[in-house]
């Protein structure tokens, strides 16, 4: 009986020691598939970290940073495009304003000339035609007056000059609506007679302008001779008369 407690006691120790060698062999074994695993996410790490320097989560920052850096790449030649654009428009608008004033000076400059161009008109109409600088004729002409027939002076064109007596001779006192009515003969050229004169013809200034004068009396014609070689304003206010080639010289 002994012998067979001992055996048994024996074989369940050998059973125990064997189940313990086979529990530590699992887990020794399981310990090494973990250290395994582990090592392999190291060695999966390393090469990513080798290559960019970073870890994982520095790479995916800069990946971030990446993208942003085109974004805002992308938006500054946004920018600058939209100030390229603004930048034609402004010089467009300069254009188109510079063009806009070279046409108006060009459209003043039209203006002044012809302003200009209708005084030159008005003050030749004036002269009676005469064209600036040029020689102004004086003619002797025919007219029959109270049935006698008088040398009297008229202009180039043939209209009956005339004389105001209350005039302060060489001097005019005829301005403003009575120059109208009355324009004086005005010159900027030399005198020539159609045949000589006994007396002078002369420029004098006066309120008028340069006006002619025969023998001191400043010269006019009359709005009202609508013809040549009419003389509707003899007499007109005791002061209006023609002028005949013997002009008597009047004394003030």
């Amino acid at each position: 009986m002994v012998t067979l407690r001992r055996s048994v006691l024996l074989a369940i120790g050998l059973l125990s020691a064997i189940f313990i060698v086979a529990c530590g062999n699992q887990a020794n074994a399981a310990s090494y598939g973990n250290g395994a695993s582990q090592a392999s996410n190291v060695v999966l790490a390393t090469p990513t970290m080798q290559k960019s320097g970073k870890g994982p989560e520095n790479q995916i920052d800069t990946m971030g940073t990446g993208n942003g850096g085109m974004k805002a790449d992308k938006q500054n030649g946004m920018q600058d495009n939209s100030q390229h654009k603004d930048q034609t428009k402004d010089q467009n608008y300069n254009k188109n304003n510079t063009a806009g004033n070279m046409q108006n000076d060009a459209g003043n400059m039209q203006n002044n000339a012809q302003q200009n161009g209708d005084a030159g008109n008005a003050q030749a109409q004036t002269n009676n035609g005469q064209p600036n600088g040029q020689p102004m004729l004086i003619r002797v002409v025919q007219i029959n007056m109270d049935g006698t027939t008088q040398n009297v002076l008229a202009t180039g064109d043939g209209k009956i000059l005339y004389t105001r007596s209350s005039d302060p001779a060489p001097n005019s006192s005829c301005m403003g609506a009575c120059a109208k009515t009355w324009p004086p003969l005005l010159s900027n050229g030399p005198l020539i007679s159609s045949m000589p004169l006994p007396a002078k013809l002369t420029i004098h200034k006066t309120v008028n302008g340069s006006q002619v004068d025969y023998d001191g009396h400043p010269l006019y014609t009359y709005a009202g001779d609508t013809n040549m070689q009419q003389a509707k304003g003899q007499g007109l206010g005791n002061v209006w008369y023609v002028v005949p080639v013997m002009l008597q010289k009047q004394h003030w």
